[in-house]
């Protein structure tokens, strides 16, 4: 077990949630485990949050040397309950550099029943003589397709009803963040009650529905250009922005380029059975370079969505 962590990676990923469970692992009374048994005493109050041994501090609101002071001014004391006292430094980039020299002194000398873990989100703030004396961890974005199981997996265990396509919608809005998916999950189910769908969830985040977005490349690929042209009037009339549907379409035409490569929904998207075949009928239909085409035509066009006249951009 080393004395001092550096979790570094995006953020609402699990750095903080697995420094927690790092002190549930070394305080366990049936260990220390790789696997703490969350039954034990140390377990349950490292869970509630009541652990006297377990530290976690702001580092982006307590970021002066004063604090750092009044932190390792505890260090030199010895474990009320635990095995060891373990510190967790939340947005640890955030401190002065004159904390960081503070701090610099306890790393080089630790006391052997202190765990520091430095949580972070800009790992290249912290400096390097603390690095050096750190072991390093770097998290990853998670894939659309976890976060749309572990939603789905949160709705069934509470009781929650749903449309199959609402998590793949709430994965893309996260973009790898678990904990902004969990926080947008609450948002739909407080709109949408005990039974949410995928219309719940366009009124929280403000996207177009996957249905209207397939019916517009639809009609591109069956070149009915009216019928298009109307579908995309009729969803700026009920308040779609331009931008809203033209990311709608970039998201689906690379579900569609995706789907033609693997010929199935890929291992890493969330996509449920009703959406994977209404993409398979789509991509029947056209060549793969076609769906590359009209993907890079989009890409090039939204520099000027962003300007004076965006519908007429669409």
């Amino acid at each position: 077990i080393g004395h001092a962590y550096i979790f570094s990676g995006p953020r609402g990923v699990g750095k903080t949630s697995l420094a927690r469970i790092l002190a549930k692992a070394v305080n366990c009374l049936n260990g220390p485990a790789e696997e703490p048994c969350n039954v034990c005493d140390a377990c349950k109050d490292i869970q509630a949050g009541r652990f006297v041994d377990l530290v976690e501090v702001d580092a982006a609101s307590k970021r002066r040397l004063v604090d750092m002071r009044e932190l390792i001014e505890t260090v030199r004391y010895m474990p009320m309950r635990g095995r060891y006292k373990v510190y967790i430094l939340d947005e640890s980039h955030m401190l002065i550099d004159e904390a960081w020299n503070a701090f610099l002194k306890t790393l080089e000398e630790p006391p052997g029943h202190n765990i520091f873990v430095l949580s972070t989100t800009d790992a290249e703030k912290i400096p390097y003589t603390i690095k050096s004396r750190c072991q390093s961890f770097e998290f990853r974005r998670i894939s659309d397709r976890d976060i749309g199981l572990q939603l789905k997996r949160i709705c069934d265990d509470e009781g929650i009803g749903y449309d199959e396509g609402v998590f793949d919608y709430i994965a893309a809005e996260a973009d790898g963040s678990l904990r902004d998916a969990e926080s947008i999950l609450d948002q739909v189910i407080a709109f949408g009650g005990q039974n949410i769908t995928e219309a719940d969830v366009g009124a929280v985040i403000g996207i177009v529905g996957r249905e209207s977005t397939y019916r517009i490349i639809e009609s591109i690929i069956t070149e009915d250009l009216r019928g298009g042209l109307t579908l995309i009037d009729r969803l700026i009339v009920e308040g779609h922005e331009a931008y809203q549907i033209y990311k709608g379409l970039v998201s689906a035409l690379r579900k569609m380029l995706l789907f033609s490569i693997y010929e199935s929904p890929p291992p890493f998207l969330y996509m449920g059975t009703e959406e994977a075949a209404r993409v398979s009928a789509l991509t029947q239909d056209i060549e793969y370079y076609e769906i590359q085409n009209m993907l890079a035509y989009l890409l090039k066009a939204e520099n000027l969505l962003a300007g004076l006249f965006p519908k007429v951009t669409l």
